[in-house]
């Protein structure tokens, strides 16, 4: 099926950034995703200023931009003395263009790429399609797939695993994922409160002994 394009298993940012650079170099591909739909729950929030540069040509970072908050400033705290530290970004002004981090969430950056993606054509991006595991051979590979019509079988030149932590791809190549996982249970919550009236930047990090956590502002539904 369609063997002359490259298979990519995992459609978040990572997934969809490498769709986005297929697409542009005219290089058609299967985008497989496991769930149903680009999930909006509290993820990754930060970008940094290499992946604006990144982003740069492909006019991502101009819509990240429109669509995110710049954080000029962040700050660390200590939650009963105050502010440690303040940093201004702007003192990298002379070692990048973007001398600012952005918040912006990772599902709202999954949207700007596909949209992105709708100015290309010759790929295809399967929801519902979960890769199970992956054979090589001399001439390509090929990708068992369960999808709502039960299992089936895709055939590309090369796979490309972007599906995180529990990868399909990594496991099937055999590859180790050493590692632990922390004994902490952490729980992400939202709230519209404004912290900024009481002197906090949008980004702060905030340091206790026992009740210690990170205070970041995103966009919200509305703004």
């Amino acid at each position: 099926m369609n063997a002359d394009r490259i298979l990519i298993s995992g459609a978040g940012p990572v997934g969809y950034t490498m769709a986005l650079n297929l697409a542009r170099l005219n290089i058609p591909f299967t985008l497989f995703e496991a769930g149903d739909t680009i999930f909006e729950d509290p993820r990754a929030g930060t970008i940094h200023p290499p992946t604006l540069e990144m982003f740069e040509e492909s006019g991502v970072t101009a819509t990240m931009l429109e669509q995110g908050l710049i954080v000029r400033r962040y700050q660390y705290r200590d939650r009963k003395a105050g502010i440690v530290a303040d940093f201004d970004l702007g003192a990298l002004k002379d070692d990048t263009r973007h001398p600012y981090r952005v918040m912006l969430e990772q599902h709202r950056l999954s949207h700007i790429l596909r949209d992105k993606l709708k100015a290309y054509s010759n790929y295809e991006i399967l929801n519902s399609h979960r890769v199970k595991s992956i054979v090589q051979d001399a001439d390509g590979v090929t990708a068992t797939v369960e999808t709502p019509d039960g299992d089936k079988d895709f055939r590309g030149t090369w796979m490309i695993g972007c599906d995180g932590g529990r990868s399909q791809v990594r496991k099937s190549m055999n590859v180790a994922f050493d590692g632990f996982t922390w004994p902490e249970r952490f729980l992400v919550l939202s709230t519209k409160y404004d912290f900024g009236q009481h002197g906090y930047a949008i980004t702060k990090y905030i340091a206790d002994p026992d009740e210690w956590c990170a205070l970041v502002k995103v966009p919200g539904p509305d703004g």
